[in-house]
């Protein structure tokens, strides 16, 4: 099984000059609500791209912000622990009699660059707005 899935950002080098700007704990307010702001594209895409038998599973995904190395990061899951939780991970990697039908991988390798985007344009407006409550 996956244990996630990553991608980076273009221009990287001038988002941390930008993010620099900002004291620790403001940067990582923007960095978090960009996060999440992306994170909301990806977990909308899921939803439309779930199996629907009960709609469960489509009404359990969750997005959560965490530090994972020092680093803020953010998860997009399949959240619960009931029958319909238990049998998505069958459907989106397959057993030995039924193939994979991923709608978690289909939704991220069909929306990483609105994704990647949102996540800049977040930072960028995060950034001015956090400057203009410091002035």
């Amino acid at each position: 099984m996956a244990d996630g899935i990553r991608f980076s950002l273009e221009n990287l080098a001038q988002i941390k000059r930008t993010l620099k700007l900002l004291p620790l704990k403001l940067r990582l307010r923007v960095i978090r609500r960009a996060l999440r702001d992306g994170a909301e594209i990806f977990k909308n895409q899921i939803i439309i791209n779930a199996p629907v038998l009960t709609g469960a599973t489509a009404s359990n995904i969750s997005i959560s912000i965490r530090k994972l190395r020092g680093d803020p990061t953010v998860l997009v899951a399949l959240a619960g622990t009931g029958r319909e939780q238990f049998y998505a991970k069958f459907v989106e990697f397959g057993t030995e009699r039924l193939p994979a039908k991923s709608f978690m991988r289909a939704a991220f390798e069909g929306r990483v660059k609105a994704v990647q985007s949102k996540i800049a344009e977040g930072i960028r407006a995060g950034v001015k707005r956090e400057v203009k409550r410091l002035a």
